[in-house]
């Protein structure tokens, strides 16, 4: 997409020709200036972070004694207790 300078006399006026040159373009225009924008900013091959992800699983948290004392139960809303762990015995 070639760039153009447009000189308006004030910024309203600015403002609705952008609005009116965007709302002319056709989805093909604005998926070619997406993708320009996409290669600018994370380049033409960016790294594909799905496969780091798959490579690096969290391990499972733990729950210990600290949990049940930051369990906050809301006032009459439920009847069933929490179960506690095995750790605060």
């Amino acid at each position: 997409m070639a760039k153009r300078i447009r000189v308006y006399r004030s910024f309203e006026d600015a403002q609705e020709a952008e609005i009116r040159e965007q709302r002319a373009m056709t989805p093909a225009q604005r998926l070619e200036i997406f993708r320009q924008l996409k290669a600018r900013v994370f380049g033409r091959s960016p790294i594909d972070v799905r496969a780091f992800h798959k490579k690096n699983k969290m391990a499972p948290v733990k729950r210990n004694a600290l949990d049940d004392l930051l369990y906050i139960k809301p006032a009459n809303v439920c009847s069933k207790k929490r179960p506690k762990s095995k750790s605060s015995a």
